[in-house]
C-alpha cells in the first residue's frame, strides 16, 4: 500500500514497480533524505539501492523495495549508502528489530515496534513489525512506514483483505488525511513461508 499523493518520490515509483511482480523479499529504508523531487537521478539511485541490496542477499533486485524518508529536494548521498551497504547485510539478524526500528526514525520521539508469537494451526508463528510515522503540518504532509515480516506460510493474494484494513487504519491514522509525497503511507508484508509453518 502506497501514498495516494499523486505526485510521489522515487523510492514509491520504483518500489511500486517492483511489487506489480507479485514478491518482494526485502526491505532497504533510509532516513535523513527522502529522495524527492531529485528527478531521474532519485530513480536511478533508488534503483541502485534495490541492485546492490539484492546483489547482497542474492536475490533479484526486482525483490526488493526501497523506501526514504527526510528532506525533500536533496539527492541521496550514493557515496556513503553504497560502502555502508555490505556491513549493514552482514549485521542483518533476527534481533534486529530495535536498530531497524531506530534507524527509520525522522521527529519521532520513539521507536515503534511490536512483535507476537502465536499459534496457527497448530504451528507457531512469529509477526513483527515496525514503523515510523509523525504528522507534518508544514509542507502538509503526514508520514509513515509500517513494515511487518513474518514466517507464516501465506497464499499468494490472501493478504487482499488485510491491506484494505491496513488501508483503513492507516489512513485513520493520517493526520487531517494529509497525504506523503514519498513515504510508503504503508503496509509492506513479508512473509517467508518458514518450514516449520507449513502445513
Amino acid at each position: 500500500m502506497f501514498t495516494s499523493n499523486q505526485v510521489k518520490g522515487a523510492p514509491v515509483l520504483v518500489s511500486s514497480e517492483h511489487v506489480r511482480g507479485g514478491q518482494a523479499q526485502a526491505i532497504v529504508a533510509s532516513s535523513g533524505c527522502a529522495n524527492v523531487c531529485t528527478g531521474e537521478r532519485g530513480i536511478a539511485d533508488a534503483r541502485e539501492m534495490t541492485r546492490i541490496v539484492g546483489d547482497l542477499l542474492r536475490i533479484p533486485a526486482g525483490h526488493v523495495l526501497v523506501a526514504a524518508t527526510g528532506v525533500i529536494g536533496v539527492p541521496l548521498p550514493m557515496d556513503k549508502i553504497r560502502a555502508a551497504m555490505p556491513n549493514l547485510v552482514k549485521s542483518l539478524s533476527p534481533q534486529g528489530g530495535r536498530a531497524a526500528a531506530e534507524a527509520i526514525m525522522t521527529t519521532d520521539t520513539k521507536p515503534k515496534e511490536a512483535a507476537v508469537r502465536v499459534e496457527i494451526a497448530g504451528r507457531p508463528v512469529t509477526i513483527g513489525g515496525i514503523a515510523k510515522g509523525v504528522a507534518m503540518l508544514e509542507p502538509h504532509l503526514a508520514t509513515m512506514f509500517c513494515f511487518v515480516a513474518s514466517d507464516a506460510a501465506v497464499a499468494r493474494g490472501a493478504l487482499g483483505s488485510g491491506s484494505t484494513a491496513g488501508r483503513r487504519s492507516l489512513l485513520q491514522q493520517n493526520h487531517r488525511r494529509l497525504r506523503s509525497v514519498d513515504e510508503l503511507i504503508t503496509v509492506a508484508v513479508l512473509t517467508n513461508g518458514s518450514p516449520r509453518t507449513r502445513r
